[in-house]
């Protein structure tokens, strides 16, 4: 699913733009997916990283998420 994905990411963003992608945090006992489908901000960087995109920052996006910001390269 990531491969056809981040194909069309790459077809629609020109190179210098910033992709960013909230995700829930990797915590058990808290809403959302099953733990096993959580992603921690190292998995998610090396999803998407490999597609030519640079990580610039990771923060918290509230009590149960964290946001991970990477620039096309």
């Amino acid at each position: 699913e990531v491969p056809a994905v981040m194909q069309e990411v790459n077809r629609v963003l020109k190179t210098g733009a910033i992709l960013a992608i909230v995700e829930f945090k990797k915590l058990e006992n808290i809403p959302g997916p099953p733990l096993s489908l959580k992603l921690s901000p190292e998995q998610t960087a090396a999803l998407i990283t490999p597609y030519r995109y640079l990580q610039q920052r990771v923060f918290e996006a509230g009590q149960y998420h964290y946001a991970a910001v990477f620039r096309k390269d």
